[in-house]
């Protein structure tokens, strides 16, 4: 892609515009030469995937593939319905007080606490806090989430250490006594960014988040005395539930 196609991406993907055929066919033809769920990083910083791509804050889901007129794809913001979900591993810095619909949000208040990622500042709004939207998780950003356990808690998470572009394979596997789970190889970088995100947090949570929620939330080695590299080997326990384990492998693939 040249930087003319890039400069298109941007602009009419900040509108939900359509892109003509050619445009399209180039890119459906660049998402085709690739592996399924795999992704690839040009010299002009887009990830192009045959599910979809993203060029900044703009996902691209492809709804045809094609040559010529017969190619065509919709734009939408990330996390827009049909794009790929997101997948993002979090270090958990504090609980939060739960929402309570009879407490209005302070939204002011909420975003000066999240800008400094400051736990007292959070703390202190207690269940006027706000919980983060779903389709604004920036990556480079502290946020507020609610677990997926239908508790009602709420976790304040730092910025994202780790996405699916560091996965490198998932799948999904039930074992006995410890429940279901996603079985991930990292590529080298997302390798290196897991271990110093759990080196970090030894003895500490992280959060997996996945459709704008913590599907799981982890301690990192509680039983050992000494940290200890994953070798860019890791599986996700997420217990009884299955649904939640097909949330992350949907993320960990970057599945529409």
């Amino acid at each position: 892609m040249d930087e003319q196609l890039v400069e298109v991406l941007r602009r009419r993907g900040q509108h939900g515009d359509a892109l003509d055929a050619e445009a399209a066919f180039q890119i459906a033809s660049a998402a085709a030469s690739g592996r399924r769920h795999r992704h690839r990083r040009t010299k002009f910083g887009i990830v192009v995937a045959c599910a979809g791509l993203a060029v900044g804050a703009v996902s691209i889901a492809f709804l045809a593939t094609g040559s010529g007129d017969s190619a065509k794809v919709a734009i939408a913001p990330r996390d827009g319905p049909g794009l790929p979900t997101a997948l993002q591993f979090r270090p958990v810095l504090a609980n939060v007080a739960p929402a309570d619909p009879a407490v209005a949000d302070d939204e002011v208040g909420g975003r000066a606490a999240l800008a400094s990622c400051a736990v007292d500042q959070v703390a202190a709004l207690g269940q006027a806090m706000p919980t983060s939207r779903s389709t604004d998780l920036d990556p480079h950003a502290c946020v507020v989430l609610e677990l997926e356990d239908s508790s009602g808690s709420r976790l304040l998470l730092g910025p994202s250490s780790l996405d699916a572009s560091g996965v490198a394979t998932a799948r999904k596997s039930f074992q006995t006594g410890n429940g279901w789970g996603v079985d991930m190889t990292l590529t080298p970088a997302g390798s290196t960014a897991f271990d110093d995100l759990a080196r970090k947090q030894f003895h500490a949570q992280f959060a997996v988040v996945a459709d704008g929620v913590v599907v799981t939330a982890p301690t990192v080695e509680p039983a050992d005395a000494e940290f200890r590299p994953f070798g860019g080997t890791i599986r996700i326990s997420i217990g009884d539930t299955e649904a939640r384990a097909d949330a992350v492998l949907r993320a960990a693939r970057g599945d529409a």
